[in-house]
């Protein structure tokens, strides 16, 4: 279908409304989520009795996944209104590969990230945000850390390509990714994003919840190098300073 082209033309009403419903599934299950996971974050921090147990918590999250890869599903047998161009894929990512950022707060992750489609990302800060109102509340990591793990199992066992939105500076944690794309026999690239640390700090003092600055010049700190993304594993690696060239540094 071209742009000039009227949506929706010959796509069947019946098709419409369960792409309705299956949104209005995964929007009252994420909000279901939400509550709980809310609940549960301020009982830890309170140290009081908790109302919903992690398992849970964990079967709430198990449903959002479905609820996600029905919503995918619906919307890969649509036909597409999207631009299929570099825009959208600048990284011409192999189908159904984990691309993992790179980088300290600030440096332009969830920019890069938006230039896929939403239903493509996971973030631990949306997931905080979730359970505490929060990004930057890393009380609610744990909850935070099943929810993504969950979500990225669901889409890697349905072979749907996902990005991973969050610093991922730290070694062990770049391995459970990598592990998780072995298990599943998918394709892991790293974005890693070498932005210098003023550059850094700047945007980061710009938000609205800004990330303490020794957190963000820890973080940029264990920024690996290219070589040492490869050595543990991924596939493809691209430096943000180069992204323009469009090739693997």
């Amino acid at each position: 279908m071209t742009a000039q082209e009227p949506r929706d033309l010959h796509r069947p009403a019946v098709e419409r409304t369960g792409a309705e419903e299956a949104l209005g599934t995964l929007a009252g299950t994420a909000i279901e989520l939400a509550d709980q996971s809310k609940t549960f974050a301020a009982g830890l921090i309170r140290r009081e009795p908790v109302t919903a147990s992690a398992a849970h918590l964990r079967e709430i999250a198990s449903r959002l996944a479905a609820d996600a890869a029905r919503v995918d599903e619906l919307r890969s047998q649509a036909p597409s209104h999207r631009s299929e161009g570099s825009d959208m894929d600048p990284l011409h990512l192999p189908a159904g590969a984990v691309c993992v950022m790179v980088g300290p707060p600030g440096s332009g992750k969830s920019t890069f990230a938006a230039r896929y489609p939403d239903t493509w990302r996971v973030s631990l800060d949306l997931y905080r945000s979730l359970a505490t109102d929060s990004e930057t509340d890393q009380s609610s990591t744990p909850v935070a850390v099943e929810i993504q793990n969950l979500l990225l199992d669901a889409r890697l066992a349905r072979g749907l390509t996902t990005i991973v939105d969050s610093t991922n500076v730290h070694a062990h944690v770049r391995n459970g990714l990598l592990a998780r794309a072995r298990y599943w026999q998918r394709p892991a690239i790293a974005v890693l994003f070498d932005v210098p640390l003023e550059t850094v700090e700047t945007r980061n003092a710009g938000r609205d919840h800004a990330v303490p600055v020794h957190i963000v010049r820890e973080h940029h700190q264990l920024l690996p190098t290219p070589a040492r993304l490869y050595d543990e594993g991924f596939t493809g690696v691209y430096r943000i300073s180069e992204l323009a060239a469009g090739a693997p540094q």
